[in-house]
């Protein structure tokens, strides 16, 4: 410090603070951390959650040739969800209180909780890894990944018991073997905090990829229920610290550092999150709305729907025939920066640094290194986030088209036309065509439902049990989401 001493009042007072910087240098690589850890899950589970918008048409069949069976929407939240969250979270949270009181040392209740949380783990651990691996290799071994990509269709049957078709990928399952290696190193390993933050980061990407508010309106209603619950729960009652700093489960990112560290809470992820999730699909349904107008001449046309390219990573901004899409609400709800709200270019928009989520985040932490206490984060998250989001319809002509955008399916115009129409077809071909018959024993039986099952896979009539493993034949559907790798 003695070196600015002569120097005018501006020097003086950058050596002040770069002295100051220099000291808590600790701290800040702590909040760097955080707001890494925060925002890699919100990224990644938004883009993997992409799949094919309303305005566009679905293939009938994938890259492969393999017939495509349309998965049905997403269970999405509800407005009365707005009430029932908090005051469902408010009884969890208390019931978890007074339990921590009644045994005194929650050591037991952490072992269960921990086996409770190790079992889901597992899935939301496989599944980040295994699309994690296929970013990887897409980036540096492209050659590898069509062999990681292969399906494979596992059968059991089990005679008038079970009937049963399952189609994965071998990176599903080399994935499902990491995260059962990362829970057991979890709980053999004293559970280190970045194997807690790890597991953390599966329940966030995976929670990301099949939790929708269904709508910008009915989510928005559930943030601002959830931004009074927290408030309420952090300011006025000892409840959520005593739980947070009591449990020794993943349900939070614990981040090592000066004192006792810090944490954040996975509700203070996913809430907003599924919300940056939604504005990123809303980017995606108004490319295509806008490129089936652009066709022809104002005239609405579904254009065909071109999956994602790898999935969140080797072009994350782009579709598979190398044609980019706009973020432009998903830039907002991470970011709100100035020139999507003044209609910046295309290439400015893409380009633009991201900011709503990451201006509420370090609202949280300068009020929390100020006040030294900890901090209800949707307090700033939410307006943050929200703001951001209507903010920039408002000002780009959005909003109507915003607050009637839904993911319940009511959208799909021609889609579900004829996907009624063909279930319709199919129940009439139905009751036309009689019953199969099976020979077993040398008795002519009518199939049930399981065995008919059996014989559309090809199975044996009179086989009691059967297992195999096959790749799909490509006169077949598979039943997966669109828009997932």
């Amino acid at each position: 410090m003695d070196f600015f001493q002569g120097d005018t009042s501006v020097l003086q007072l950058i050596g002040k603070y770069a002295y100051y910087i220099y000291c808590k240098r600790e701290l800040g690589t702590m909040y760097l951390h955080l707001m890494f850890s925060a925002l890699l899950p919100i990224y990644a589970g938004s883009h993997s959650s992409l799949r094919c918008p309303p305005s566009a048409k679905a293939p009938t069949e994938d890259k492969d040739g393999v017939k495509i069976e349309v998965a049905p929407p997403v269970e999405g939240l509800q407005p009365s969800d707005a009430i029932v969250f908090p005051v469902l979270a408010g009884c969890v949270l208390g019931g978890l209180y007074y339990v921590i009181k009644w045994l005194e040392d929650p050591a037991l209740l952490n072992k269960i909780l921990g086996y409770y949380f190790s079992a889901i783990g597992t899935v939301g651990v496989g599944t980040l890894t295994g699309d994690s691996l296929n970013v990887f290799l897409s980036l540096a071994f492209p050659s590898i990944l069509k062999y990681l990509r292969k399906r494979f269709v596992l059968r059991l049957y089990i005679t008038r018991i079970v009937s049963l078709r399952h189609t994965f990928r071998l990176q599903s399952i080399i994935g499902l073997f990491i995260g059962i290696l990362t829970i057991a190193g979890y709980n053999l390993l004293s559970r280190p905090w970045w194997l807690t933050n790890i597991i953390a980061w599966g329940f966030c990407y995976g929670t990301l990829q099949v939790m929708s508010p269904t709508t910008f309106w009915t989510g928005s209603l559930v943030l601002a229920g959830l931004f009074v619950y927290d408030i309420t729960m952090v300011f006025f009652t000892p409840l959520m610290m005593t739980v947070a700093t009591s449990l020794d489960v993943p349900i939070k990112l614990v981040f090592p550092g000066p004192g006792r560290g810090s944490m954040l809470g996975l509700g203070d992820v996913v809430l907003p999150g599924i919300m940056i999730g939604l504005a990123l699909r809303f980017d995606l349904y108004l490319n295509y709305l806008w490129k089936g107008v652009e066709a022809l001449d104002g005239k609405a046309v579904k254009p065909l729907y071109i999956e994602a390219t790898g999935g969140w990573g080797s072009s994350f901004s782009k579709l598979d025939n190398g044609t980019s899409f706009k973020k432009v609400y998903f830039t907002a709800s991470m970011v709100c920066h100035p020139s999507i709200l003044l209609g910046a270019s295309p290439a400015e928009e893409t380009k633009s640094p991201q900011i709503g989520y990451i201006i509420g985040m370090i609202a949280t932490l300068i009020v929390l290194n100020i006040s030294k206490h900890g901090q209800p984060a949707l307090l700033y998250l939410v307006p943050g986030v929200l703001i951001a989001l209507w903010g920039t319809a408002f000002v780009r002509g959005d909003l109507a088209r915003m607050w009637e955008y839904t993911e319940d399916g009511s959208l799909t115009g021609d889609n579900e036309k004829t996907k009624k129409d063909s279930e319709k077809k199919t129940d009439n071909e139905e009751k036309s065509t009689p019953e199969k018959n099976i020979v077993q024993n040398g008795d002519v039986k009518k199939a049930t439902k399981i065995e008919k099952g059996k014989i559309e896979d090809g199975i044996d009539a009179q086989e009691i049990f059967h297992l195999s493993l096959s790749q799909p034949s490509k006169d077949k559907a598979l039943s997966r989401p669109l828009g997932r790798p």
